[in-house]
């Protein structure tokens, strides 16, 4: 982070040449491709502010590395970095952990390497090389939640010690109390009438809506109104044999016994299995760097980095359960950066510097099931294609249970990119001037494959709580019952069938978007001593950020233009591609249009990008200097992450959503009738976009903004140093930045989240007929940063160094970054048609108000020359000279959170 914005908008640059993770959605974890160790690192600078119009592509900060080159000398190192748990204090949480549940994970790391450069050919060719490996071995707790230890015991029939778990009652329509933990009868769904006789029960009904009955043992519950006594609670939550899907059964039975029995632990219902697993990490790293000086004139360098990084990362569960989630499982990360660069000296005063450079990297994860095919069937689950990387279960989520089957966007997984970079610089020298200027051009090659849910997802948590009725009265029910239950004809009067089942659906097809993107840059940059008191900097850069294109042109998206008609715009490239011809209707219906657009990409290229900069320094006495700055900085190339994706669109991409209407009361229904059962999966979902069957009902529909803003940062900074003495200084600055165009997701047609609990949102819904978690794209988010910066720094003798600064600051925005780095989490529903609700300003979600650092480096006085050890001969001073101590200490606020309604998952 830099000055309150993300990781998203720096610009990592080795040896001047890009060294930015371009693929989508960061799989590898960090926001640049190579890491060299700090012993193969020349020079090593962070910019955060008014840097030169020579760097681009960043708002935040400009991270630039330089790897050392060979000498004259030869000159080498090598080192070795270990950590044990041995040497771990336990952690605090621990403090508070029953003994039987306490264990302090495994962790062993060993990072080591060698470095070494020298002459080929003294003054004429040089060399260096490194090497760095990392072992990481290291214990992960896990503390999923499964059925506790009695329901298991019952055969998942029995879930009266869910009673145990909450004091809380709801009443229903009917006046009839009930513990918030009662399970109730998705068979016995039916509507009453305010002031009418329920037929059922014989109750009056207080208002319009829908009932439910649970479970009950003891005969008639006709007339009942009070279920919370626990002799009534005895014969309830108990479900029947006859009704209890077999599938389903063996799918409870995945999970692992409870490591919790005794009903009054806090940890009974929740987080109730404990479980320490290995995470091995292993990582391999080089660089080899020549040097060659062809004349006084003419040098010339050529760099390769390459690293390989291999992990495991394990699931909460073995075998098919699995839980890895996004980017589990095992886990490869492979990347390579080359760097040529040939400087000529026309004369003293002008320079020229070309270079040349490619930056490849590829990623991977494999959860371990997704290699195990014809699992779905074992449990008659029909419709999930066996292709490589497909296999395991479909994600199963049940509420109040960790999930079972790898999760979304797991597999398969792979990613990887392609850089192609030219820049050419030249520097002339005259007078008090030192002018720049330059061009830059990066092809960014990025194709990739991970469908949300070619496996499917459904998720079982609704129907076996209380129907919603006024106020959004509700139980919690039992999460194992809801996938348990096979949906039936209705058991009483008036009764609605079907009832039950998965209460949300997901689908998708599996394709792989081959994208890609253009960068152009050009700047020019004078640095002119005014006087020997006085320095300027002015620059001027103009960037072109292409839009984000597919190889293929497989391109599509929504767009929902101020004052103008909803369009579905499709790449001209791709006319032929077949559509189901319910898709137009369908639009038709909703009031969107349909367009062919003759572009290379659904985003428009912003052409205007001129970014003016302007600092100076002037020192206002011998021991203070005074500096200011203003300047806009483009950038950088914000990670759209993989479902916005235009090439992730229909009709090249399906994302079919299909949800229980009406607040959990109605069965979910597919297209051809269907309800949503786990037995006819992904075959009734049908997200097979050739299929003469397909239905592009609840086809979830990505939207982007046109025309597209290139997102920049206006930073404006001020600071005074005085010297306080030979060896101590103190800087005070005042910087301030504001962010204008910055990508945000919304997410415009899921208006449940400002809605009140239970309401029928059918009649909100803008697309009733596509699916609610359809992303829209813009470029509308704001931020703004300031901050009060001190630094004090004093060089003690007998080389001791201490460095202290303290932050305060503040950071707001009004965006959600589409990776989830951003506090705003797609909260309420923006720009929904008839609430005029706009986007929550509130405090970044990186925002420390108060940060404070101090640091200081001793060289310990041993050695050859020191006060200890003067007379020490060479080789001993090798070996126990040259030592130093470091010590930092950090102390900060925490980071904001935002509480949310457990209803709706709307701020609060």
């Amino acid at each position: 982070m830099a000055n309150g914005l993300t990781t998203v908008h720096n610009n990592y640059i080795l040896d001047g040449i890009d060294n930015n993770n371009d693929t989508v959605d960061f799989l590898n974890g960090a926001a640049y491709a190579n890491l060299p160790p700090p012993d193969a690192i020349q020079e090593f600078k962070v910019q955060t502010s008014n840097f030169s119009a020579e760097f681009g592509r960043a708002g935040g900060a400009v991270v630039n590395a330089a790897v050392k080159s060979g000498t004259n000398n030869f000159h080498g190192s090598a080192w070795e970095f270990l950590r044990n748990d041995l040497f771990d204090a336990t952690a605090l949480d621990q403090w508070f952990t029953p003994a039987d549940q306490k264990e302090k994970g495994e962790l062993r790391r060993n990072q080591f390497g060698v470095a070494a450069g020298g002459p080929i050919i003294k003054n004429k060719l040089f060399i260096f090389g490194d090497y760095e490996g990392t072992r990481i071995r290291q214990g992960v707790e896990k503390n999923p939640s499964v059925p506790t230890s009695a329901e298991a015991a019952s055969g998942f029939l029995d879930y009266r010690d869910r009673f145990a778990s909450t004091t809380s009652t709801s009443t229903d329509l009917l006046g009839r109390s009930f513990n918030n933990a009662t399970v109730f009868d998705p068979a016995t769904t039916r509507p009453v009438t305010s002031g009418q006789a329920d037929p059922t029960t014989g109750l009056t009904a207080t208002a319009t809506g829908f009932v439910r009955d649970p479970f009950y043992t003891g005969g008639s519950i006709a007339g009942m109104t009070d279920f919370t006594t626990a002799a009534q609670q005895n014969l309830m939550n108990q479900l029947p044999s006859t009704r209890i899907d077999p599938n389903a059964l063996a799918l409870l039975q995945l999970y692992p016994a409870a490591g919790i029995t005794d009903i009054s632990s806090p940890k009974y219902f929740v987080n109730n299995y404990f479980v320490n697993r290995s995470q091995p990490d292993d990582n391999n790293h080089f660089d080899v760097r020549a040097d060659e000086n062809f004349s006084e004139r003419d040098q010339l360098f050529g760099r390769v980095s390459y690293s390989r990084r291999h992990a495991n990362f394990p699931g909460d569960f073995t075998g098919l359960g699995d839980n890895t989630g996004f980017a589990g499982g095992d886990f490869t990360d492979r990347s390579m950066n080359i760097a040529v660069s040939e400087t000529h000296a026309f004369s003293s005063t002008l320079i020229n510097e070309a270079r040349f450079g490619y930056s490849r990297l590829r990623t991977a994860s494999v959860p371990p099931s997704s290699l195990v095919n014809d699992v779905p069937a074992q449990f008659g689950i029909q419709g999930i294609p066996q292709t490589d990387g497909n296999g395991g279960l479909p994600t199963i989520g049940i509420r109040g249970l960790t999930s079972l089957g790898a999760g979304a966007f797991a597999s398969p997984n792979r990613r990887s990119s392609d850089t192609i970079q030219f820049t050419e610089n030249l520097t002339k020298v005259h007078g008090g001037h030192s002018f720049k200027g330059g061009f830059e051009y990066q092809r960014l090659h990025f194709p990739w494959i991970d469908p949300a849910w070619s496996r499917g997802e459904f998720d079982f948590g609704g129907y076996t709580g209380m129907a919603p009725g006024v106020g959004g009265a509700s139980t919690d029910g039992a999460g194992a019952a809801d996938i348990l239950l096979t949906p039936t004809a209705a058991t009483v009067a008036n009764g609605i069938n079907n009832v039950g089942g998965a209460n949300t659906v997901f689908a998708s097809n599996i394709t792989q978007p081959d994208d890609l993107r253009h960068y152009w840059g050009a700047y020019f940059q004078d640095d002119w001593k005014a006087s020997s008191k006085l320095t300027l900097n002015m620059g001027l850069r103009w960037e072109i950020f292409g839009g984000l294109g597919e190889g293929s042109g497989k391109q599509a998206g929504l767009t929902l233009p101020k004052g103008g008609s909803p369009e579905y715009l499709i790449l001209s490239q791709q006319k032929s591609a077949p559509l189901s011809p319910a898709f137009a209707p369908l639009l038709q219906a909703d009031g969107i249009g349909l367009t062919y657009l003759n572009s290379s990409s659904i985003f428009t290229t912003p052409l205007t990008n001129f970014a003016p900069r302007v600092g100076l320094a002037y020192q206002l006495s011998s021991k203070l200097v005074a500096r200011a700055a203003y300047g806009i900085f483009y950038g950088g190339f914000e990670n759209l992450g993989g479902a916005p994706d235009p090439g992730y669109d229909y009709p090249f991409t399906v994302n079919l959503s299909f949800s229980a209407p009406n607040g959990n009361i109605l069965p979910v229904t597919y297209p051809n009738g269907q309800s949503a059962t786990l037995e006819n999966g992904l075959s009734a979902a049908n997200p097979d976009p050739a299929s003469p069957n397909f239905s592009p009902n609840g086809l979830s529909l990505v939207g982007f903004q046109r025309p597209w803003k290139t997102a920049y940062t206006q930073e404006w900074n001020g600071s005074v140093q005085y010297q306080l003495s030979d060896s101590q200084t103190i800087t005070v600055a005042y910087t301030g930045n504001n962010t204008h165009h910055l990508l945000n997701g919304e997410k415009r047609n899921i208006p449940n989240l400002i809605l009140p609990p239970g309401t029928d949102k059918t009649p909100y819904l803008p697309f009733p007929d596509f699916g609610e978690n359809s992303d829209y794209l813009t470029s509308s988010g704001a931020a703004y940063y300031n901050g009060l910066q001190i630094t004090f720094e004093r060089r003690f003798k007998q080389g001791l160094n201490v460095l202290v600064n303290y932050t305060r600051s503040e950071c707001k925005d009004d965006f959600k970054n589409i990776l989830g780095i951003s506090e705003n989490q797609f909260n309420r529903a923006p720009t929904l048609a008839g609430f005029g609700i706009t986007r929550d300003y509130t405090f970044c979600g990186n925002d420390v108000p108060n940060i404070f650092h101090a640091s200081g480096v001793w060289q310990l006085p041993i050695g050859r020359d020191k006060a200890l050890g003067k007379g020490m001969s060479g080789a001993l001073d090798a070996f126990v000279g040259g030592w130093s101590a470091q010590w930092i200490v950090t102390s900060q606020d925490g980071f904001p959170f935002t509480v949310k309604s457990g209803a709706n998952g709307c701020p609060v």
